[in-house]
């Protein structure tokens, strides 16, 4: 039976000095690549650039409709971030402008730049048309609340507001 020796390993001490400065080069570069390549991945998988160049302020009030209804999206906390408390507040009335009670509100955030969403969050009902909700983001961008109205007697509605959401 014949044994085979083990692979030896060349020896580059041996080898000229502009060889060895290439290999050294070659390594570098290869190791360079790679760092290049993990920064990028961390920039866009963890927001990071939402760190250095934070999208801009959501507006502290915004009016949407549906129909014939009314839906005014107010950002009680202020800005919106990933730590929170994030308060928002929508404030429903008719065509009349009269305050809608008794409706089911639910919000869901969206990532609008990647396949990103948060939790669904069911608004509490607070003065007469006022319904609050306390909505959670994994990260910083932007984002929009798809906001679903159901009342009794009506077809279920559908606005989108879009909300920037900032690290600090």
């Amino acid at each position: 039976m014949k044994t085979l020796a083990p692979p030896t390993i060349p020896d580059t001490s041996q080898a000229p000095p502009r060889q060895r400065r290439q290999d050294r080069i070659a390594r570098g570069l290869i190791l360079a690549a790679g760092a290049l390549c993990f920064a990028l991945l961390a920039w866009g998988h963890l927001g990071l650039g939402a760190l250095l160049i934070p999208p801009p302020r959501t507006a502290a009030r915004q009016v949407g409709r549906a129909g014939r209804l009314t839906v005014a999206l107010t950002l009680d906390s202020g800005q919106l971030t990933p730590a929170g408390p994030n308060r928002v507040r929508f404030t429903l009335s008719d065509a009349n402008g009269h305050a809608i009670i008794g409706a089911a509100v639910v919000a869901h955030p969206q990532m609008v730049t990647m396949a990103m969403e948060a939790p669904s969050v069911v608004a509490t009902p607070g003065a007469p048309g006022s319904y609050g909700v306390d909505p959670r983001f994994a990260m910083a961008g932007d984002w929009r609340l798809l906001v679903t109205v159901s009342r009794p007697g009506y077809a279920p509605q559908t606005l989108s507001f879009p909300v920037s959401v900032r690290w600090r």
